[in-house]
C-alpha cells in the first residue's frame, strides 16, 4: 500500500539517502542533507514528502518556500 508520509521522524533517513544515491535522476538537492541546510537557512521553510510502499521509500519531493 503506498503511502506518503511528510513526518520527518517516521522517514528513514538512511533509505532516504540510499534511494537519492541510486536513482537515475537522484540530485543532491532531493537529500536529506540539503533538507537540514534549507530548515537552517533564514526564510527558508523546506517541504519534503516520501513516498513508501511497504517499508520501501519509492519517491522523494523536497521543495522549499522563500
Amino acid at each position: 500500500m503506498l503511502k506518503i508520509e511528510s513526518d520527518i521522524n517516521k522517514i528513514n533517513t538512511e533509505k532516504w539517502s540510499e534511494f537519492i544515491k541510486i536513482h537515475p535522476k537522484g540530485s543532491v538537492f532531493q537529500t536529506p542533507e540539503m533538507y537540514e541546510c534549507y530548515k537552517n537557512t533564514h526564510n527558508h521553510k523546506p517541504i519534503r514528502l516520501v513516498a513508501i510502499d511497504g517499508n520501501e521509500i519509492v519517491g522523494v519531493l523536497l521543495s522549499v518556500v522563500i
